[in-house]
């Protein structure tokens, strides 16, 4: 069993589904997250800064979404723990031991940039060099200073 659940700003936990299956929880995680985001009346830009709850997609060096690992969730104050899939059976990991090769990004939601095929959107921030305008990057640390006062969706094996 498996349940999909909210851990929102102020660090309270709230069930939002459960169910035998995962697939059907990373759609759910998805929509509420697009929901919570981008079904507003903010412009795209500032979509972009002012998010409230993220879901955390594994991304490899191809870009493309890892579904055998999940982010299921902080454990105690500094620790966060993922499930992966070997394709027959869920087992739970400490974040550390996921290898270097998927890179954590936080998903704010997607948009329609080309007719009909909407893309990812993952938080980011502005980087400062000195000497150049600041530049967009992409929060790849769940450790990143900006998701401390933001709700977070994930998956729980129970």
């Amino acid at each position: 069993m498996f349940q999909l659940i909210l851990r929102d700003e102020y660090g309270q936990n709230n069930i939002i589904d459960s169910s035998e299956k995962v697939d059907g929880l990373i759609v759910k995680a998805r929509a509420y997250v697009q929901e919570e985001n981008m079904d507003n009346a903010l412009t795209q830009s500032l979509k972009e800064d002012e998010w409230n709850v993220y879901f955390v997609d594994f991304v490899n060096s191809g870009d493309k979404v890892s579904d055998d690992i999940l982010y299921s969730g902080p454990k105690g104050v500094s620790y966060h723990r993922v499930i992966s899939s070997d394709g027959a059976s869920w087992k739970e990991y400490d974040l550390e031991d996921v290898g270097p090769e998927l890179e954590p990004r936080m998903y704010i939601g997607s948009v329609e940039k080309t007719k009909g095929k909407k893309e990812p959107i993952y938080a980011s921030e502005n980087e400062r060099k000195s000497g150049s305008s600041p530049t967009r990057v992409t929060i790849n640390s769940l450790k990143n200073p900006l998701l401390r006062n933001k709700g977070v969706v994930y998956i729980k094996q129970s």
